[in-house]
């Protein structure tokens, strides 16, 4: 079977790795492990147990594809080794065919038989439980993912300064995984669902894909996210994992995966924040977020890691954005009772929005325009972004300076109307798309109002 594997015959090959499969389920269930050693024994049996013309008791013909013999016995502990080898090949053979479902199940096999027979070597045993966790996590068997991250955690050993490297990323993956279970909560609440309600999506998120019978790690059970207690909770078990791993991944020395793990910080926050309704404890969160991302955004070099730098400075738009949006409202509710500096924090929210959307635009517009063959998703992203800024420039507070306010309705005049030409020329490309009609729709609104709106402000 490796041989017509690793010559690229793996159909073939696994021909020959389900024989071998056979011959396992054969001698295990002839012996229950407790092989004999004495050939007359052994003939007999095979003799009186599998011989094609035997039946069992319910008179049915045993369908035996090929009979063998052993001389001299069988070693359980090669015998064990073998199949686990026969159980890997399985996996990567699948793997190749594109038979993904069917490769990890191998996978899980192979990573169970090694450590329940103590065949692992630790770094692959842990990279393989996060590696599995990946998929397990991305179709939502969480239970599965929790349960085999708990296990890759128990294999390291007890002295916390010892595999601190690993140690670090199983603890980011844990923290990814419970930044996921705050997401599905969320969904969950906005759709007014629960867990205990939906019968296939609890089987889905409690399946038992397979145990590891030597680790004394319980299975997990995902209930319900009811209030925002429950979401603290799960907030609570991300951060203190990503805060922990944070130090395994500093910044110099590994840029990627520091980012990554301060945004999936920055992500548990992003999510909590929907179950919060204290308005002070919601903008606490939003500028804890912008105190970890923009020490990033200032010490990164944007040229090298262009990917991070786009999207921290696309994150810290959003989250400006949304703190000035929601002040904004708050402003309008009491205006008259906020003073000079309050107003002008509140814009300073906005201008760091336009700063950072405006840091990134030009470079995905010019990405986007060498292009040949363009993407609707992209070019949504751009169309977005530009609206933002068009929306703050008329949302920004000028209160006494009549000259600045009319500078800055016509700012956002500006590139509405480039939004609005973007739009009209997107048809000849991506045809009527839903989702740019309501854009165009908008677009239109504002470019018919705002000249009206800037000769009031000019009146008064």
């Amino acid at each position: 079977g490796i041989i017509y594997y690793n010559r690229g015959e793996i159909k073939r090959g696994l021909q020959h790795f389900a024989k071998a499969e056979q011959v396992y389920k054969v001698f295990l269930n002839l012996t229950d492990y407790n092989f004999t050693n004495d050939f007359a024994y052994f003939m007999d049996k095979c003799c009186s147990l599998y011989n094609t013309n035997n039946t069992d008791n319910n008179n049915e013909e045993k369908n035996i594809l090929f009979s063998f013999v052993v001389d001299g016995g069988i070693n359980k502990k090669n015998f064990e080794h073998n199949y686990t080898l026969t159980v890997f090949y399985y996996a990567q053979a699948f793997t190749k065919l594109g038979f993904r479902k069917k490769a990890i199940h191998f996978c899980s096999l192979t990573l169970k038989r090694q450590i329940e027979y103590n065949e692992y070597d630790l770094k692959d045993a842990v990279n393989n439980c996060m590696n599995l966790s990946d998929f397990y996590m991305e179709s939502q068997n969480f239970a599965q993912t929790e349960y085999i991250l708990f296990c890759a955690m128990s294999l390291l050993p007890k002295d916390l300064e010892a595999k601190k490297k690993l140690r670090a990323a199983v603890q980011a993956q844990l923290g990814k995984y419970y930044l996921e279970r705050l997401k599905l909560a969320l969904l969950l609440k906005r759709k007014n669902a629960k867990i205990s309600d939906e019968e296939n999506l609890r089987k889905l998120l409690n399946s038992q894909k397979f145990i590891i019978k030597n680790l004394d790690i319980k299975f997990p059970e995902i209930k319900d996210v009811i209030d925002l207690e429950e979401a603290k909770k799960i907030f609570r078990l991300g951060n203190t994992q990503l805060k922990k791993a944070l130090k395994g991944f500093v910044l110099d020395g590994f840029v990627t995966d520091h980012i990554k793990i301060t945004q999936n910080i920055s992500s548990l926050y992003k999510y909590l924040i929907f179950f919060e309704i204290d308005n002070g404890r919601i903008f606490a969160m939003g500028e804890r977020r912008i105190n970890m991302l923009e020490p990033i955004y200032k010490a990164i070099n944007h040229k090298v890691y262009i990917m991070q730098w786009q999207e921290i400075s696309l994150e810290l738009a959003q989250i400006f954005c949304e703190i000035f949006e929601s002040n904004y409202e708050l402003f309008r509710v009491k205006q008259k009772k906020m003073n000079s500096k309050e107003i002008e924090k509140i814009n300073d929210f906005a201008k760091k929005s336009i700063f950072y959307y405006e840091d990134i635009i030009g470079y995905i517009e010019s990405e986007y325009d060498k292009e040949k063959d363009k993407k609707l998703e992209e070019f949504v992203t751009i169309i977005t972004i530009k609206s933002n800024i068009a929306r703050l420039y008329s949302k920004i507070i000028i209160m006494d300076d009549v000259k600045k306010r009319v500078e800055s309705l016509k700012k956002s005049l500006d590139m509405y109307n480039n939004v609005y030409k973007l739009l009209k020329e997107s048809k000849k490309v991506f045809g009527e798309k839903e989702e740019l009609k309501e854009n165009l729709v908008m677009c239109e609104e504002m470019i018919g109002m705002l000249p009206i709106k800037i000769d009031k402000v000019n009146r008064e």
